[in-house]
C-alpha cells in the first residue's frame, strides 16, 4: 500500500494532518487486478490514512453513509483489532457520539453465466465505515485507527442528514408487546417469511424479486456456507488470506449485495454466525472447518469451540467485523449467534450458556445499531438455560419431518410464548433431509407442508409466518400463492399495537340442520427428530387419547419405534374409548435398517392383532426406507381398550397414528385456530386430513359444507369479515356481522382444504 497521494502521516505522539484530501464522491473500484486472486492482508510502514471519500454528503435518516479511505501500518492480519483497530467517532447535531468500527474491504467483479457465478478482485484492498443517521442535521467525524505500534486521529468528511427518512429505520421487537416486531418510527411488522439461507447472488436476485411481489419481507441468510461462507468452511487451501480469523472477502461482498438487494426490496434479514454442520464429523463439516486444526487452525475437537479463549477471541473479532460492515443496513433485523447450537459436536448447555452470555454482550457493544440478538435451535423446544438469557431476545427453533406441522407448530409457539415471554419465530421447517438428488418436492408436489407452516405460527402468537427451508420447496408456484395470501391477511394489521388473545369457540354447527352429527378421524403423531425429551419420555410406555383426539401427553412421544435408545423406544400403548367402531391406523413413511427387518407388531387388548417384517416392496434399485409411506389398519370395536404398537424386529419403524370415527362433530370437519382483539381478528379453519402425510399417502380432503361458528368473548358492534382461501390466495366471501352479549355468529363457506378470514370492528363502536 505504498505510493498513495495526499497521504496522511501522525505520529503516536502528536496529531499532525498533512495534506488531508476528502474526495466528495462515490468510491469506484481500481483497475481490475488480473494475475492475483490473493488479497494483500499484511501492511508494513508508518500508520497512515489517505484517499479519504464519502458517497454521499447528504443522506435521509437510516441511509448509510459510507466513507472510503486507504491506510497503511503495521500488521499482518486487518481483522484483528488487536493488530490494528480503526473506528470513527461520528458527532450528531445534538453533540451526541457514536463510535463505530472500521473494516477492511475488497471490491469484487461478478461474473454470471448461466448456473455459473464468479468473481474476480477490483482494485486494491480499502478500509471502510459505514453508519446510518439518526437525527436530522449536520455530522461530523473523526476516524482513528491504533496498530500497536503508533496511533492517529484524522477528521473525516462532513456530511447532512434531512429531515424525510429512507423509511421506517430499523426493524426492532416492539416496547408495546415484546411479542412481535415493530419499526422505530413504530410501524407494525408482520413477519411473512421463507428461509432462503444457501444459494448465489443472481439466484437471489430472481427470487427476491419473486417473493418481494408476493408479499415477503423476511428471511434468514447462513454467513457460513456456499457463497456466503465469510470465514467457518476452508474456502481456499492454502491460501495466505483465508483461514481461522481471516474473513473471505469476496463472500462478504456477496452478502452485502443481497443486504442491498433487501434494502430496496423491503426484506430483512436474521444473519447466522455459525452451523453446527461445521462442527460435526458424521458429515464431513469438522474436516471442512477452519477452526480444525488439521486444516492450520487451533482446535482438535468440535466442542472445544465452546471453551477455547483463542476461538473465543476470534469470534469476538468476527462480531466486531459483522457489525461494522452491516450493522448499519436497515435489512438487517438480528444477529443469530448460532444455526442448531444444540447440534454441535460437544455442545451442553454447561459450556454453551456462558459462551451465549459472552458473546451477546460483546455483540451488544460492538453494534452502534443495537440489532436483535439470538440463537437456533435444531430441537423444536429449544433450550430453557440459553433461551432464558436476558441476553438472547427471540426464541427460535426448527423441526423436521412432522406429518402435520399445523398441530404441532400450534402448540409448541404457544408453549414457547408463554414459557419465555419473548417473541417466537418457527425458523426452519420441512419433510426431512437428504431425500435424494429429487429433494422434498416429489414427496409435496403441492407444498402442502410449506402452506401449513406458514399459518400455525401465526394464528397461535408468533411473531411472522413459519420459515420453510430452502432446497427445492422454494421458487415455485404454490410457494408464492402461499405466500401472497398471508401477506393478503396480514397487511396492516396492528400485531405490535395489541394484546392477542385466542379466540373462544363456542358451537360449530352446520347450517343444514338435516345433516346429523358424526364422528371424525384424528391424527396422533410424536417427534421423528429435531426435538428434546425430557428423561421421562424414556420411561412412558403408555398415553391416553382424549375424546377430542388429542393426546395427554403429546411431548413425551417418540415418533419411531426400535430398540431403547435416547431418540426412539420399542413399544407405544395407548389407552382409547372409541365411541363407534373404527380403525387404528399405523402410518410408516419411513424405516430405518433392514438388517434385521424391523416387525411391527400391534396388539388390542392383549391380543396380536398384526404381525408383519416390513420388509422393501417394488424394485430394490428404487427402495428407499425414508420414503416408505405404507399404512396398516387395525380394526376397533366401540368402547374402552388398550392398544400397544412395538417394533419386535430390528432396526426402527417412524409412525403416525390415526384413529377414525373418534372425535364427535356436529358441524363442518375444520380445526379452529385464531387470535383476537377488541378490534381485530383472525381466524384459521383447516381441514384436518389437508396434511402432508395425507396429501401423500393419496387422500384427498371431503369438502366441509357451509356451517355456523360461534364465538364468544367478543367485543360488540358491527365487524366486517373478509374470506380468503389461503391454498388459491382468492377472496371467498365478505359480510357484515353484528356481535351481541359478546357473541359473534360467522357463515364458513363451503372448505375443502383452508380458509382465513380477517375481521375489522367498525371505528366509532
Amino acid at each position: 500500500m505504498n505510493g498513495y497521494r495526499s497521504m496522511i502521516r501522525v505520529s503516536c505522539v502528536r496529531r499532525a494532518v498533512y495534506g488531508l484530501a476528502v474526495a466528495i464522491l462515490a468510491c469506484g473500484p481500481r483497475p481490475c487486478q488480473a494475475a492475483d486472486e490473493v488479497v494483500p492482508l499484511a501492511s508494513s510502514g508508518p500508520l497512515t490514512i489517505s484517499e479519504v471519500s464519502i458517497r454521499k454528503t447528504q443522506v435521509a435518516r437510516r441511509q448509510t453513509v459510507e466513507i472510503t479511505f486507504r491506510m497503511e501500518g503495521q500488521w499482518q492480519n486487518p481483522f484483528d483489532p488487536n493488530d490494528v483497530r480503526v473506528d470513527a467517532v461520528f458527532t450528531a447535531p445534538d453533540g451526541t457520539q457514536t463510535t463505530v468500527a472500521g473494516f477492511f474491504y475488497q471490491e469484487y467483479r461478478r461474473t454470471v453465466a448461466g448456473e455459473r457465478e464468479s468473481y474476480e478482485r477490483a482494485g486494491v484492498p480499502c478500509w471502510k465505515v459505514r453508519f446510518a443517521p439518526a437525527q436530522a442535521g449536520e455530522y461530523t467525524c473523526v476516524l482513528k485507527a491504533n496498530d500497536g505500534h503508533g496511533q492517529i486521529e484524522a477528521p473525516g468528511p462532513a456530511f447532512a442528514c434531512t429531515t424525510a427518512p429512507a423509511g421506517h429505520g430499523y426493524l426492532r421487537i416492539s416496547r408495546n408487546n415484546p411479542l412481535y416486531f415493530e419499526f422505530e418510527d413504530g410501524t407494525p411488522f408482520c413477519a411473512v417469511a421463507m428461509d432462503k439461507a444457501l444459494g448465489r447472488v443472481f439466484q437471489f436476485e430472481q427470487i427476491y424479486r419473486r417473493f418481494a411481489g408476493a408479499g415477503g419481507n423476511f428471511n434468514r441468510l447462513f454467513l457460513t456456507h456456499g457463497n456466503f461462507n465469510i470465514m467457518e468452511r476452508v474456502a481456499a487451501a492454502g491460501r495466505p488470506d483465508k483461514g481461522v480469523g481471516k474473513l473471505n472477502l469476496e463472500y462478504c461482498w456477496c452478502v452485502d449485495q443481497v443486504l442491498a438487494l433487501g434494502e430496496e426490496l423491503g426484506v430483512y434479514h436474521m444473519l447466522t454466525l455459525t452451523n453446527q454442520t461445521n462442527f460435526r464429523r458424521n458429515n464431513g463439516g469438522w474436516d471442512a472447518n477452519v477452526y480444525n486444526v488439521k486444516n492450520g487452525g487451533i482446535l482438535h475437537e468440535p466442542g472445544e469451540y465452546f471453551t477455547d479463549e483463542r476461538a473465543q477471541r476470534v469470534f469476538e473479532n468476527l462480531l466486531r467485523y459483522v457489525a461494522a460492515r452491516w450493522g448499519a443496513s436497515t435489512s438487517v433485523f438480528s444477529w443469530d449467534l448460532w444455526n442448531e447450537v444444540t447440534a454441535a459436536e460437544g455442545y451442553s448447555a454447561k459450556t454453551a450458556t456462558p459462551w451465549h452470555r459472552r458473546m451477546a454482550r460483546c455483540l451488544r457493544a460492538a453494534d452502534a445499531a443495537q440489532h436483535v440478538i439470538h440463537t437456533n435451535f435444531g430441537n423444536l423446544n429449544g433450550s430453557a438455560e440459553i433461551d432464558g438469557l436476558p441476553e438472547m431476545e427471540l426464541i427460535s427453533t426448527n423441526t423436521y419431518a412432522v406429518k402435520d406441522i399445523a398441530q404441532i407448530s400450534s402448540v409448541w409457539t404457544r408453549r414457547l410464548l408463554e414459557q419465555f415471554q419473548k417473541p417466537y419465530m418457527l425458523t426452519e421447517y420441512g419433510i426431512g433431509h437428504n431425500l435424494g438428488s429429487t429433494g422434498y418436492g416429489p414427496h409435496d408436489p403441492e407444498r402442502v407442508m410449506v402452506h401449513d407452516g406458514l399459518w400455525g405460527p401465526l394464528l397461535n402468537g408468533s411473531a411472522g409466518t413459519g420459515m420453510a427451508w430452502d432446497w427445492d420447496w422454494l421458487d415455485n408456484e404454490h410457494f408464492y400463492r402461499y405466500i401472497q395470501a398471508a401477506a393478503h391477511v396480514v397487511r396492516g394489521i396492528p400485531f405490535s399495537r395489541r394484546t392477542w388473545r385466542p379466540v373462544q369457540v363456542q358451537a360449530f354447527e352446520w347450517i343444514d340442520a338435516a345433516r346429523p352429527p358424526y364422528y371424525a378421524d384424528a391424527l396422533i403423531e410424536g417427534f421423528p427428530g429435531n426435538y428434546t425429551f425430557s428423561p421421562e419420555a424414556l420411561d412412558r410406555e403408555t398415553f391416553t387419547v382424549l375424546p377430542d383426539g388429542r393426546l395427554d401427553r403429546q411431548d413425551l412421544l417418540h415418533a419411531r419405534l426400535g430398540p431403547r435408545q435416547s431418540w426412539q423406544a420399542p413399544a407405544r400403548s395407548f389407552q382409547v374409548d372409541y365411541p363407534a367402531a373404527g380403525q387404528f391406523v399405523i402410518y410408516v413413511p419411513e424405516l430405518g435398517g433392514s438388517k434385521p427387518a424391523p416387525r411391527l407388531t400391534v396388539s388390542v387388548d392383549g391380543s396380536v392383532l398384526l404381525e408383519r417384517d416390513l420388509l422393501p416392496y417394488g424394485p430394490a434399485d428404487r427402495y428407499d426406507p425414508r420414503a416408505y409411506y405404507q399404512k396398516y389398519p387395525i380394526d376397533v370395536p366401540a368402547g374402552h381398550h388398550t392398544i400397544r404398537v412395538a417394533n419386535t424386529g430390528g432396526g426402527s419403524i417412524t409412525t403416525a397414528f390415526e384413529l377414525t370415527n373418534y372425535v364427535p362433530r356436529q358441524g363442518p370437519n375444520l380445526e379452529v385456530r385464531g387470535l383476537q382483539t377488541d378490534d381485530y381478528m383472525l381466524l384459521w379453519l383447516r381441514q384436518p386430513q389437508f396434511n402432508w402425510l395425507y396429501r401423500r399417502m393419496g387422500r384427498q380432503p371431503a369438502e366441509q359444507a357451509p356451517g355456523r361458528l360461534t364465538l364468544q368473548g367478543v367485543p360488540d358492534g358491527s365487524w366486517d369479515a373478509q374470506w380468503m382461501d389461503t391454498v388459491a390466495a382468492r377472496p371467498v366471501g365478505q359480510e357484515t356481522v353484528v356481535v351481541k352479549s359478546g357473541v359473534m355468529v360467522l357463515k364458513t363457506p363451503p372448505t375443502a382444504q383452508s380458509v382465513v378470514v380477517r375481521l375489522q370492528r367498525q371505528s366509532g363502536q
